[in-house]
């Protein structure tokens, strides 16, 4: 494998054994120029809370504060695209770039390293900042693209700057940003976000955000980015579900992952990791394969721990307007969540919704088709995805799914619906991603400025073949 940013020999050196690295491996002690350049407030003027914490004079209560509520309708503006500036030392900058070479050539995760984040009138200051996995990283590479996507932790680094302990960022603690890699239109991850959400799913919120990242010489556009909040962040918890902290698993595609059988190596716990208590996935999956001819039984068993609904809402959205990248074709890119407010039943939450909206295989496996555009019941789906194909060979629970297709056809996918939708966010990115005003082609991940402008009706036309296949698959089925 080539590099991407130079010889990586002394990080490999230094990776073999690791899987993550903590903090950077070479920071200098002290380099003020961004605060002189970018915030004089940081160096200027500082105050101190009762609690001895120091903050700039540009902290605010709900801006930094971990008490403040999280301000979604502030950070997940979909009327306007706010402009972010991270500014990176040098020093850690080139680190991180080597870095990332040796995360996608040993398949690690790449390392954290400092920022600072400013927006508006605010700045944070210490702020943990990585790139994503390897799998996103590649995206942008295969596209000889600088645009990779990104994550930020704004308290990160509290054990060294305990003056940024539970710093937050208008209530969230962690955001992620996605550079639409293979997606022209830059739209997917937003459409999709608002797909699942107004038909009932729990799903993450995204926007736009303009990004721009000083290194040492200046601001530079890195691209029009899309804002995602992440789901093990407490805001999405307390938001759908009333409460934090409960088990979060986030399946990772390994054997188990599928719901065949209980592997516990596949649910990652993202919290309560100490305690190790499986048994509420573990019952689901048991509940799931113990059928017997009292079909009424079963799915009140299986219901007891497993909200079965939220499931078939997600699948419905997905075979619409087609995500392949979701279970049903890989065992990956869902969370689960036990729901104290709906007595601990476990919630499914679809996560990267990158691949939404493109091409016609929403389902896989040993015995799908190679196109499975017209299987919108996933009949030719077997054991090795059970959640469909168990719950689809019920009568009950596929009368279900197939009201929750109509519910969504009727509703965000209806088609005056879905148009206006769409060709609204188009215009209110269209100036920063093209133009003057546009992309740079070194951290851009578009095939050409002409593929943008034309995506928008590559991407209505897919929705109308989408919809009139639904539909003649609900009328091949109530006959």
């Amino acid at each position: 494998m080539s590099d991407l940013f130079g010889s990586t020999d002394f990080f490999i050196a230094s990776r073999t054994k690791r899987k993550a690295m903590s903090l950077p491996m070479l920071r200098p002690l002290v380099l003020l120029w961004p605060a002189l350049l970018f915030a004089p407030s940081l160096w200027m003027g500082c105050r101190s809370d009762e609690g001895g914490q120091t903050y700039s004079d540009s902290y605010s209560e709900a801006s930094h504060s971990n008490d403040a509520p999280a301000d979604y309708e502030f950070v997940f503006d979909t009327d306007a695209v706010a402009r972010i500036d991270i500014v990176i030392d040098p020093v850690d900058f080139e680190s991180m770039q080597r870095d990332v070479n040796v995360a996608v050539a040993q398949d690690l995760t790449p390392a954290w390293f400092q920022a600072t984040i400013l927006q508006g009138d605010f700045i944070w200051d210490h702020v943990g900042i990585r790139y994503q996995s390897r799998k996103s990283i590649e995206k942008s590479w295969q596209l000889n693209s600088k645009k990779f996507p990104f994550r930020l932790t704004f308290d990160k680094f509290e054990d060294d700057h305990p003056q940024t302990k539970n710093q937050r960022f208008y209530g969230f603690k962690k955001l992620s940003f996605g550079s639409g890699a293979f997606d022209d239109s830059l739209l997917r991850e937003v459409l999709a976000s608002e797909a699942f959400l107004s038909t009932g799913v729990v799903a993450a919120r995204a926007a736009f955000r303009r990004v721009y990242v000083d290194s040492g010489e200046g601001p530079v556009y890195w691209g029009l980015y899309t804002i995602l909040e992440d789901v093990d962040d407490e805001p999405l918890q307390q938001r759908h579900f009333g409460e934090k902290d409960e088990n979060l698993y986030e399946p990772a595609g390994k054997p188990g992952a599928d719901w065949t059988e209980f592997v516990e190596e596949a649910f990652v716990k993202e919290n309560n990791r100490i305690a190790a208590d499986f048994s509420d996935v573990e019952a689901a999956i048991a509940a799931l394969h113990n059928q017997s001819d009292d079909q009424e039984a079963w799915r009140a068993a299986l219901e007891e721990g497993f909200a079965v609904e939220s499931f078939l809402r997600t699948l419905a959205v997905n075979t619409i307007m087609v995500n392949w990248d979701s279970y049903g074709c890989k065992a990956r890119n869902y969370y689960l969540y036990a729901a104290p407010s709906d007595e601990g039943r476990l919630n499914w939450i679809p996560t990267d919704l990158d691949e939404s909206f493109n091409g016609s295989v929403v389902g896989c496996g040993e015995g799908a088709p190679a196109d499975t555009e017209l299987d919108i019941f996933h009949d030719s789906i077997g054991d090795e995805m059970p959640l469909i194909s168990l719950l689809l060979d019920d009568p009950v629970y596929r009368e279900n799914y197939a009201s929750f297709l109509r519910e969504a056809l009727d509703g965000t996918f209806k088609q005056s619906n879905f148009v206006s939708r769409a060709e609204e966010l188009h215009q209110l990115i269209e100036d920063y991603v093209v133009g003057e005003s546009g992309e740079d082609a070194r951290y851009s991940n578009l095939s050409s400025e002409a593929a943008f402008k034309e995506s928008i009706e590559a991407l209505l036309s897919h929705m109308q073949i989408r919809r009139q296949l639904v539909e003649g698959a609900l009328d091949t089925e109530a006959n």
